[in-house]
């Protein structure tokens, strides 16, 4: 299976179609005539998409971009400790209805908050959203003026 061509993957392989054993056949390649991203597009061995091959198919994004995003599917959710910091965040794993995968980080009362409450109550199950909305507040911290943003799914 070999996916969608576009700009930014040209010939790119679907890391699911290629099967993982030693006896592959690679052929000889003189990479000094890889001059052009079009040689390198076609090769003969494919080009693997570095989200499948090292990951699940995700890409990170900001929560931003989810605002206008419509619905999707909440897939996943880990705890994640930053170890220079120490603040403990959520990073989640999301698909929409184009079957897009990404992730996003949330350590706020907002998301993070709603999947922690759904996990105690449900369970660790996929969960349908509307969208996303952000909520913009000011608050004093040490006599001045902070401003912040906090994410809710909806």
């Amino acid at each position: 299976m070999v996916a969608k061509k576009d700009a930014d993957n040209a010939s790119a392989i679907d890391v699911e179609s290629v099967e993982n054993t030693s006896e592959i056949a690679v052929p000889e390649i003189d990479f000094a005539t890889v001059k052009t991203w079009e040689d390198a597009s076609n090769l003969p061995t494919g080009i693997l998409l570095s989200t499948h091959a090292l990951g699940d198919g995700s890409v990170l994004i900001e929560k931003e971009q989810l605002l206008n995003a419509g619905e999707f599917i909440v897939l996943d959710w880990r705890e994640v400790t930053d170890k220079k910091s120490g603040n403990t965040y959520l990073n989640v794993l999301v698909m929409n209805r184009q079957n897009q995968k990404a992730r996003f980080n949330d350590g706020s009362t907002g998301i993070a908050r709603q999947l922690r409450e759904y996990e105690a109550e449900y369970g660790r199950i996929p969960l349908h959203c509307q969208g996303v909305h952000k909520s913009e507040y000011i608050t004093v911290i040490d006599g001045k003026d902070t401003y912040g943003t906090t994410y809710y799914l909806k």
